[in-house]
């Protein structure tokens, strides 16, 4: 095979992972759909392939860029199977469980040792220690895959053989990401109408995000233990202590609908009972089940 790892797709992802491969001495073949995507990697030295095929002939190791699953199996109808036999395959596009345990089915098929992948990181960061999730990887892929990327300062985590389970753990990610990074927000609106500038304000941020790792724990431990009521704080506390935050940030006009939307939960499951239980609690609201959880316990 002529280069350590071919990438097909240039998009912002797979002009990433080029320029973080070469980075790290790899040799890399690419192709593109679309020429012009080309233009932009023309420093570096790379194999421009001529065809999709060319491009999956050069290299034991295949990263599938493309924009979504549709366009993987797409790309799959052109390469052809016998062209991907042995093969090692990184799908690394997004996408749904459901889609990538069907096309990882389809590479197996073709005798393609697959594994899927989920960044959970900015293609720029594929140059430094971006956090990857791999799944659907055996021993043997897993380790194939860690010798290739080696040279990387990618942090690679293997979430199992479960081709699926990359893709999960984003969609499991993701709302929690969401709502820190709106929760972040909120705080630097606060902050600006406090004086405080956003160098100091992250730096609070730091240290209260290693608080909130300690409750997001205990709030775990509870969910899985099948009780939400940890006899150290309680839903009538939190809804008002919320209650105090909300009427703070109006008082400066800042769009607080995300926390008064948490507080209609709260009201929810207090006035079902629960006012005893911690904010594990707005699991059974979060979930669609109020019956959920512990039994019925008295409000504060």
């Amino acid at each position: 095979m002529g280069t350590d790892v071919a990438v097909i797709g240039l998009g912002n992802l797979g002009a990433g992972l080029v320029r973080a491969l070469t980075a790290a001495g790899l040799s890399v073949t690419v192709w593109n759909r679309t020429p012009g995507r080309l233009d932009g990697l023309a420093p570096l030295k790379i194999r421009f392939a001529e065809s999709a095929v060319d491009a999956a002939s050069s290299s034991e190791t295949i990263i599938m860029a493309v924009s979504d699953y549709d366009a993987a199996r797409h790309l799959l109808d052109e390469i052809g199977g016998a062209n991907l036999s042995g093969r090692l395959i990184l799908q690394w596009m997004g996408g749904t469980p459901d889609e990538a345990r069907a096309l990882g089915d389809r590479l197996a098929n073709y005798r393609a040792r697959v594994v899927d992948v989920l960044l959970l990181s900015y293609p720029s960061d594929l140059e430094s220690s971006a956090v990857v999730y791999v799944a659907g990887a055996s021993e043997d892929v897993a380790l194939a895959a860690s010798l290739v990327f080696s040279r990387t300062q990618w942090i690679w985590t293997n979430v199992g053989q479960d081709l699926g389970r990359a893709k999960a753990m984003g969609h499991i990610l993701e709302p929690m990401i969401d709502h820190a990074v709106e929760g972040f927000l909120i705080g630097a609106a606060l902050a600006e109408h406090e004086g405080m500038g956003m160098l100091e304000y992250f730096e609070a941020s730091r240290t209260a995000i290693g608080v909130a790792a300690q409750t997001l724990e205990g709030t775990a431990a509870l969910i899985d233990s099948g009780t939400y009521i940890s006899g150290q704080m309680t839903l009538t506390l939190w809804s008002a202590g919320l209650d105090r935050q909300i009427a703070h940030a109006e008082k400066y006009g800042i769009d607080v609908t995300t926390l008064r939307h948490i507080r209609a939960q709260m009201d929810q499951r207090i006035a079902a009972g629960f006012g005893n239980e911690d904010i594990a609690g707005l699991h059974a609201v979060i979930r669609g089940s109020s019956a959920f959880g512990t039994e019925k316990t008295t409000a504060d």
